[in-house]
């Protein structure tokens, strides 16, 4: 799952992605074994765009569940890569921890989800405003081995008054190709173990 089309442009891209089109809720790309829906801003829409990729899966529960897109920082550099192993709404305060059973190929750390962009951002933590709608949907639907949230870091303490292209936005995704293919070996190991 990513909100915005631009996140999504270089996945649908690497993974030879086909839109299909049938869909009217929400854009549904796939391949033979992967689906990627286009969820929009927010908690809710993210909530909402998992649930309806579930609803229209084949699939029932052996997949693996991933949020890729952005996020800010404070101090970490622009194009940067994490995995979250911590989630927290920041409305009401509520965590969760998912299970990283394998090495991810990047670095991870904690991820605030707001309801609004953040003009101050709190220091050692990752802020987006998708990553706890998703997983806590996603949940519902794998165990939480298999649900796991991929940032880039778009903006830190240093640019966070500018505001991101399209264009810069499907960059940035684009420049962390590698770790997201990296990442889909032990995805895969998830799915092959059952």
């Amino acid at each position: 799952m990513t909100a915005l089309r631009c996140e999504a442009k270089p996945l649908i891209q690497h993974f030879g992605l086909r839109d299909e089109a049938h869909h009217n809720d929400f854009r549904i790309y796939s391949n033979h074994s992967t689906r990627l829906v286009i969820s929009g801003v927010g908690k809710i829409a993210a909530a909402t765009a998992t649930a309806y990729l579930q609803e229209t899966s084949e699939d029932q529960g052996d997949g693996v569940w991933l949020n890729i897109g952005v996020a800010g920082h404070l101090s970490k550099p622009m194009g940067e890569v994490f995995m979250a192993h911590k989630l927290t709404d920041a409305a009401s305060g509520h965590t969760i921890y998912p299970q990283l059973t394998f090495k991810p190929p990047c670095a991870t750390e904690c991820l605030l989800t707001t309801d609004q962009p953040m003009t101050r951002l709190p220091p050692d933590t990752m802020v987006d405003m998708e990553a706890f709608g998703f997983y806590s949907t996603a949940i519902h639907f794998a165990n939480r081995e298999r649900v796991h949230c991929l940032k880039i870091i778009s903006d830190n303490g240093a640019s966070l008054e500018d505001s991101l292209s399209a264009k810069q936005v499907e960059a940035l995704v684009q420049g962390a190709m590698e770790t997201i293919t990296a990442l889909t070996i032990p995805l895969e190991g998830l799915v092959e173990r059952g």
